[in-house]
């Protein structure tokens, strides 16, 4: 079946934001298939607290900082803000692509996005805050830097 752009004699549309959809749609479903997991392995089918048969706590995952974290707390979570924060940022890479963002620019963008998930990922997983930390505050420079950006590439629909 023929591309609909290559009928019509355009070149690919988004290709940077479609590439970079694939490993981290493929991340994403890895973390959701790890809840899952987690969910069966402490026989917990709802909520985001492991409860063990009898009713009680399990024991719990030993981080670095002291603390102890339930486990499918923690497997939700990481899943979680995967979800909160993938959606927004392809869309805001597909609108600045679309508009004429910058290819090699947006590659860069998008894996500085995908570093930054990465280590928030670890972060929760590992107890490790300094490394939660890069990834929350890099997440969101990248998805304002997004919308800055894509706010000068329309900024002369609107007459500026």
């Amino acid at each position: 079946m023929a591309d609909a752009a290559a009928t019509l004699g355009l070149g690919k549309a988004l290709p940077v934001t479609g590439t970079f959809s694939i490993p981290l749609v493929v991340l994403s479903s890895l973390l959701s298939l790890n809840a899952a997991k987690t969910r069966v392995d402490c026989n917990t089918w709802q909520g985001d607290q492991a409860i063990t048969k009898d009713g009680s706590k399990p024991a719990g995952v030993k981080s670095p900082d002291g603390n102890t974290y339930d486990p499918l707390l923690i497997a939700t979570r990481v899943h979680a803000n995967m979800m909160e924060n993938l959606p927004i940022t392809l869309l805001l890479a597909g609108l600045a692509e679309l508009n004429g963002a910058d290819r090699k620019k947006l590659s860069v963008v998008l894996a500085a996005f995908s570093v930054m998930r990465i280590s928030h990922i670890v972060g929760l997983f590992k107890g490790s805050q300094p490394a939660r930390a890069l990834g929350f505050f890099g997440t969101n420079i990248v998805q304002l830097g997004l919308v800055s950006w894509l706010g000068v590439l329309t900024k002369g629909y609107w007459g500026y």
